[in-house]
């Protein structure tokens, strides 16, 4: 299945915020605002892209990583399993790398099946233990 990515605009926040509502266990604790606005003011080194009405994905790169790292990805829970995440991921520049708590077993199986490789462990600032996945081969397009 095909979808479309596009730069996030200040239109797109309810979307944004209903996945972050939705999903507040998983994609994390950030001051979404916060994040938000540094974005919309482009006074901020990462990006925001939607897929179209069902997904967001919040990316930047990483010198400590060497790659573009993703801090959150979501998808509206009525769109879910319909291939809009791995789109998302596919269409990501490349090498790239993410976290995902332990307990997150939907995430984790997620980021395996789509042939990203599990090449560590940390924690958060909380001390939840993540798994670090990367991948390089999925297939690359620039942003």
């Amino acid at each position: 299945m095909s979808y479309k990515l596009t730069r996030a605009m200040r239109k797109d926040a309810d979307l944004i915020k209903a996945i972050h509502k939705q999903d507040k266990e998983h994609i994390g604790s950030f001051n979404l605002f916060q994040v938000w606005d540094k974005y919309l003011t482009e006074n901020t080194t990462y990006k925001f892209l939607v897929c179209e009405d069902k997904g967001f994905v919040r990316y930047g790169w990483s010198k400590k990583y060497s790659s573009w790292v993703i801090y959150e990805i979501g998808v509206l829970d009525e769109f879910k399993k319909q291939g809009v995440a791995k789109f998302i991921v596919e269409n990501l520049p490349k090498p790239m790398t993410l976290k995902c708590n332990l307990d997150n077993e939907a995430g984790n199986k997620f980021y395996e099946k789509i042939g990203m490789t599990k090449v560590g462990k940390a924690q958060t600032k909380k001390g939840i233990p993540q798994n670090i996945w990367q991948c390089s081969i999925i297939k690359s397009k620039r942003h």
